[in-house]
């Protein structure tokens, strides 16, 4: 049977939290407020993204500040959370 374990994001999860970030930032529409505000394609803000995620400094969408559900070893959901009080 196929278990879900949840973990931390780590570096390795640039690439599936960089589809997450853009996912959630389209809410229901087509184009979210990734592609609005760096005027670029999905496959650009998804590159943009997967660098945003890795930066060194804590930041609201740096890997971090992530919790990972992982599918027999693959993530499939993620959940984010960000106190700017903790360094």
């Amino acid at each position: 049977m196929p278990e879900i374990k949840i973990r931390q994001a780590r570096k390795g999860d640039a690439t599936f939290l960089a589809w997450l970030i853009l996912t959630a930032g389209r809410a229901h529409v087509k184009r979210g407020i990734w592609e609005v505000i760096l005027g670029s394609s999905e496959k650009d803000c998804l590159a943009f993204l997967e660098m945003v995620a890795v930066t060194e400094t804590r930041h609201l969408f740096q890997y971090t500040c992530y919790l990972v559900a992982d599918l027999d070893g693959q993530p499939v959901a993620g959940l984010g959370g960000y106190d700017p009080n903790i360094p």
